[in-house]
């Protein structure tokens, strides 16, 4: 240390006679005992050394900074004017203190030189040399652990082919070169057991391989082996390491199944169709094979039919009708091999669909209503007429405007509940969801039971409720009915009463809407009982009268 005295610092560069300052400019001493030894984890090093003082081998070190050189090659030699590795802060740490540090991400395997040099607070740093004697232990190879086995496996089953896939190991050591997939018809041990065959070699990061070529309806076991990175050609990677032998997993090759499989029962008979099997195209494929139940859904099933390749087939081998039944089928290839089930489909013994019994009708003047109401009842039976013993799963119902393709939903009050064989109640049609125009608008109903489908109108397609030409359909306005829709060729509508004052006026935009009267003046206020006469000035400019009458 320097002592100065007569001279101090206002400021980084301007002295002030008369104060004494004290500069430290002794740096720790050089660490000479820096061992290292291969650490614990995939690509560690553990260092160690005695903490030398803040001033050569005195005073505790206090926001110290240490910084640590690391190289596969040797050197003799590390100062703070070199490019470094590592650095951290160390702080309270006393002369002669052993110290240790973890170096961790290096190349598993390979061997590596440190050097290490200490900071002290005043910003002196020590120097570090190695000779024959001083820091002769301070290099090591980084740990290189076989790899850890894979442990979570899955297989995939297709037509003569099996998918394997795999989770990498965890935690993953991060030198993962490739894995080797081992496989056979039997669960093996060893990977030198007979008929065990090495499948793929499958490189990192992937985690899947599929096998071809194999037998449909057989058993396969794989099990797979991780290797870790050897040489790779710039010396830095050991020599290559292998994990024991995974988990096994299993799985069998087949064919695919149809799908989207239908029962209709018909009463002495059942209609079966489905969608083909995705490899009905494929060289062995053979055909399909129709298994049924009449026990449950749980079977069990007993072959019934090999119709081939067809995907349709009609069941009359003893149906009765008042039976349910259960199908699935299964696909088969050449060698007689059969593909997972289809999904179940059940026949529901129901020969008669749901009758829309009794169902209002929506005229022109519904057109003018927030909402329409249909009285609307259906009955559902399952084997003669009146016998009530069908369920009616569904009713639905939309409609829209005449021409557009912007659909609404038909409420139902009170509220459908699926499952019972009569409803009685109302269909009500939202208008004020759309602007009802001069085209009017169109609807229908459908109901569906467990095997049949009705709709209102019979035969499908949609009810069209369209307006007039020219005049009102009714010619009162009454609670039940207080709207006056005039026709589509109406351009201008006055109201009037018997001394010819003129009470209301409405127009059609152009031509684009409907004018409807709902007993008012022209401030909205509803008017007295009794007739009025209307004048109707049609689109064509001709003129037509007409009374009508306000019922209270």
């Amino acid at each position: 240390e320097k002592l100065y005295i007569g001279a101090a610092w206002l400021s980084d560069t301007e002295p002030q006679i008369g104060w004494p300052v004290i500069f430290d400019e002794t740096p720790p001493c050089a660490i000479s005992n820096l061992t290292a030894i291969t650490g614990v984890f995939d690509g560690q090093v553990k260092l160690s050394w005695t903490s030398p003082g803040d001033d050569e081998n005195n005073a505790t070190l206090n926001n110290a900074v240490y910084r640590i050189k690391y190289s596969t090659t040797s050197f003799t030699f590390f100062s703070s004017t070199e490019s470094y590795s590592v650095q951290f802060a160390t702080t309270g740490v006393s002369p002669n203190t052993q110290v240790s540090y973890v170096i961790g991400g290096l190349y598993a395997g390979t061997t590596y030189y440190f050097g290490i040099i200490t900071r002290d607070d005043a910003g002196n740093w020590s120097l570090w040399n190695k000779d024959g004697n001083t820091n002769t232990l301070n290099y090591a190879s980084a740990q290189d652990l076989s790899p850890p086995a894979v442990s979570v496996l899955n297989t995939t089953s297709a037509n003569r082919q099996l998918t394997v896939t795999w989770q990498h190991p965890s935690p993953d050591p991060g030198d993962i070169d490739k894995y080797w997939v081992y496989g056979a018809t039997f669960n093996f041990v060893n990977i030198s057991d007979e008929n065990v065959i090495h499948y793929s070699t499958v490189t990192y990061p992937m985690k899947q391989t599929t096998i071809d070529n194999l037998v449909n309806g057989r058993t396969y076991y794989f099990k797979i082996k991780t290797f870790d990175k050897g040489d790779q050609g710039n010396g830095l990677f050991s020599i290559v390491l292998e994990s024991i032998l995974s988990v096994v997993v299993s799985g069998i090759p087949k064919i695919s199944p149809a799908t989207n499989l239908n029962a209709k029962h018909n009463g002495n008979s059942v209609s079966l169709s489905w969608t083909n099997s995705s490899d009905s195209g494929a060289s062995n494929f053979a055909g399909y094979n129709i298994y049924r139940s009449s026990v449950s859904v749980l079977g069990p099933f007993y072959l019934i039919a090999k119709p081939g390749k067809v995907v349709s087939y009609t069941d009359t081998d003893g149906i009765i009708a008042s039976q349910v039944y259960y199908y699935i089928v299964k696909s088969s290839d050449t060698d007689g091999s059969e593909s997972d089930s289809s999904n179940i489909a059940t026949a529901i013994p129901d020969i008669i669909a749901p009758e829309f019994f009794s169902i209002g009708q929506l005229t022109s003047r519904d057109l003018g209503k927030s909402v329409a109401q249909l009285n609307v009842k259906i009955v559902d039976d399952r084997f003669e007429k009146d016998d009530r013993l069908g369920k009616i799963i569904s009713l639905s119902g939309k409609f829209r405007k005449i021409g557009d393709t912007q659909e609404n939903n038909i409420n139902f009050v009170p509220e459908f509940v699926s499952g019972i064989s009569e409803y009685s109640g109302f269909a009500e049609l939202n208008f004020s969801l759309i602007t009802i125009g001069i085209e009017g608008v169109e609807y229908y109903l459908e109901a569906k039971d467990e095997v049949n489908v009705s709709s209102w109108p019979v035969g499908g397609g949609w009810l069209k409720v369209e307006p007039t030409k020219i005049l009102p359909e009714q010619k009162f306005v009454s609670p039940k009915n207080p709207e006056l829709v005039f026709g589509s060729e109406a351009q201008e509508v006055i109201i009037r009463d018997y001394a010819g004052n003129e009470l209301w006026r409405g127009d059609s935009s152009g031509g684009t809407k409907l004018i409807i009267w709902r007993g008012e003046d022209k401030q909205n206020k509803k008017i007295e009982s009794g007739g009025y006469v209307y004048e109707i000035k049609t689109k064509d400019g001709k003129k037509r009268y007409g009374v009508a009458v306000i019922v209270k």
